[in-house]
């Protein structure tokens, strides 16, 4: 090899060290400067108010501001999309749910794919919907509903936010465990829904747990099961529809964050971290528990396992409940 060949090549070798380098220093300082985490729906929700109280905390941990925006729109793709595009650098995350999911089997071009174009940072925890009717109907008990259902197959009905939302697929994976079929109304939002319940149009509900326990303490309501893998403690009297005798029915509604694919592993790793921290502190888990989560601080891997396996299941259920029902 010629001289000019030997420092062409330590040229290039010093190159790639120095980028290599660089690329360690970024990571291992992140971060260094201001986080935007994107929010996919309004302001007000448990989903946006549960990342903030986390994220507050988090932000005084890592010493720097983390700002959130809320980026709502197309059933949370819109904000999705805008992040799945961002620079893997850590420093643009998205703070979702199980709505991701969903969202990329419901939607006809969701123009994203959860586990190509993301990586789990972690969950936060879960969220119980729960099972509800009105208290006029005179059905006391899951399988009193299973049993009217399956004496007049079809003629049950039940509420949903819309197609593609977790109420829906909250229903659709207890009817599929029951062995009974009810047609599925939808409605713009929860409100709608649950006034519906109440008059008594509407034969059952799986709401989100946290609005519906003032309906169900002034009787307004009737709880027949949570649709979580455990009890819930607020509802700690009410079984689980699995209890209830309907294996495979439950449906863990989880509120996490992910990062564009390719975002450094440590940065991933340094993030998780730091929410484990935030959530173990007693005075955040307190708060958080009166919002109704289940706190559950999921591993990267682990989460990403999740996913994948989460897409292909809604896609499956998506396909058993009957076509035309992509947005």
């Amino acid at each position: 090899m010629t001289f000019r060949q030997c420092l062409v090549q330590s040229v290039v070798v010093l190159a790639a060290l120095t980028i290599s380098g660089a690329s360690q220093a970024e990571s291992g300082s992140w971060p260094s400067r201001p986080i935007r985490v994107v929010v996919p729906i309004g302001a007000g929700s448990a989903i946006d108010i549960i990342p903030r109280a986390i994220l507050d905390e988090v932000s005084k941990q890592v010493g720097q501001p983390i700002v959130i925006e809320n980026r709502p729109g197309a059933g949370t793709i819109v904000g999705t999309v805008a992040v799945s595009k961002a620079s893997p650098d850590g420093y643009t995350l998205l703070s979702t749910s199980g709505a991701l999911t969903i969202a990329e089997v419901t939607a006809e071009n969701p123009q994203f794919q959860t586990t190509r174009d993301f990586v789990g940072i972690g969950t936060y925890g879960t969220m119980a919907n729960v099972l509800v009717i009105a208290p006029s109907k005179g059905i006391r008990s899951v399988k009193e509903l299973v049993d009217k259902g399956k004496a007049a197959p079809g003629l049950l009905n039940y509420g949903t936010a819309g197609v593609g939302t977790p109420s829906f697929f909250n229903a659709v994976r207890f009817l599929s465990s029951a062995g009974i079929q009810a047609q599925p109304v939808p409605f713009k939002g929860a409100t709608e829904a649950v006034t519906e319940v109440m008059t008594g149009r509407i034969d059952f509900y799986f709401m989100p747990l946290l609005p519906a326990l003032s309906l169900i303490k002034d009787g307004k309501l009737l709880p027949l099961a949570v649709s979580g893998s455990r009890r819930s403690a607020l509802l700690p009297d009410v079984p689980t529809t699995v209890e209830a005798g309907y294996p495979g029915s439950s449906y863990n509604f989880w509120i996490g964050m992910v990062a564009p694919s390719k975002t450094d592993k440590s940065i991933v790793d340094r993030m998780h971290g730091e929410i484990e921290r935030a959530v173990a502190k007693p005075e955040l888990a307190a708060k958080l528990k009166g919002f109704g989560l289940d706190i559950e601080t999921m591993a990267p891997a682990q989460f990403d396992q999740m996913l994948k396996a989460e897409v292909e299941t809604n896609a499956h259920l998506l396909s058993a409940a009957g076509p035309g029902l992509k947005k």
